[in-house]
């Protein structure tokens, strides 16, 4: 329910993004991640382990369903991305 991005090209503004991150229920380290803010628009055709390009988009109105207020470990950092076909 939330997700959690890996941001492959290097080239994206550190600011944005946690660097480092140890996911604190399996103990596994990633790096230049965010989490998901938009998590109601984001296909449901991606995948755990998928590659896709995005980009970051202005936030929109504050999502309050279920699915975004849902608990799981995620960065402090998070971004709403738009996928580009």
């Amino acid at each position: 329910m939330n997700y959690v991005i890996e941001a492959v090209n290097k080239d994206i503004d550190t600011s944005q993004v946690a660097v480092n991150w140890k996911n604190p229920n399996t103990g596994k380290s990633y790096q230049h991640v965010f989490a998901l803010a938009s998590t109601c628009t984001f296909p449901s055709n991606i995948k755990e382990g998928d590659s896709f390009t995005f980009k970051i988009v202005n936030p929109p109105k504050e999502n309050t369903c279920a699915q975004c207020q849902a608990y799981s470990p995620t960065p402090t950092k998070k971004l709403y991305i738009e996928i580009c076909p």
